[in-house]
């Protein structure tokens, strides 16, 4: 480092003063002396480099502000690092990531949808928009997204759930509602809430004395069941 500082400080024109830096910048990252590596890499900055020169000196920074904990700053160069690669999906989610560490939803929703529009496959972060447009009240978006990850993954019950209520929020039909609760039902044949949910919406009695056997006191079903003998004795006059 000395050496370097010195031939820098003799010739600071010199074409060599840039990589000079580098090396420096390098030496202090193995080091770990992670301050005086940003200071040097900021420097860096300042030189007139091609394209990918530039991504390596903020990827370099990203990542040293990331290790120090200064998420703020490390968003900063990301998003440098964005314009400098638009089409790079590992940077628009370092970004998105970065943005909800420090704060930013909104801007950490905007990269993951394009994330998502770049890549529909990538359901990992259609799974983490969903729950974010669940949080903002965007209650048809948060719809959609869980009807998509349903569908990619029929056997999730929490993606199925989720869609039920979603769908009830937006008055999604009967037939809907049933065919939901029967999938989850599918996959969770003792679960007592959805079976009075269906119980609910078709008034079959087969769902009443299934909840009952698992039930036997369960108020609401013994009610519906006591409802049912009470309107065929109303019918039969």
């Amino acid at each position: 480092v000395s050496w370097f500082e010195k031939g820098i400080e003799l010739a600071p024109e010199s074409k060599n003063t840039q990589n000079a830096y580098y090396f420096i910048a390098q030496i202090y990252v193995l080091r770990q002396e992670r301050l005086l590596a940003i200071d040097t890499y900021k420097k860096l900055l300042t030189y007139d480099s091609d394209h990918e020169t530039k991504i390596l000196y903020v990827h370099a920074l990203v990542s040293l502000y990331v290790e120090e904990g200064d998420y703020e700053s490390a968003l900063t160069y990301a998003r440098q690092w964005s314009e400098l690669e638009p089409d790079n999906a590992d940077v628009r989610d370092t970004v998105a990531k970065l943005a909800l560490s420090t704060g930013e939803e909104d801007e950490a929703m905007e990269e993951m949808e394009r994330l998502f529009q770049m890549n529909p496959s990538d359901f990992a972060t259609l799974e983490r928009l969903a729950g974010m447009y669940v949080r903002q009240g965007a209650t048809t978006k948060a719809f959609e997204a869980y009807q998509k990850l349903r569908k990619n993954q029929p056997s999730n019950y929490l993606f199925l759930d989720q869609a039920l209520t979603l769908g009830k929020q937006l008055g999604k039909s009967k037939s809907f509602r049933t065919s939901t609760l029967k999938k989850m039902l599918a996959l969770q044949p003792q679960n007592l809430n959805v079976i009075e949910q269906l119980a609910d919406e078709t008034g079959a009695m087969s769902m009443v004395e299934r909840g009952l056997k698992l039930d036997g006191r369960n108020g609401k079903l013994l009610y519906m069941k006591g409802e049912s003998f009470y309107r065929k004795w109303k019918d039969s006059g």
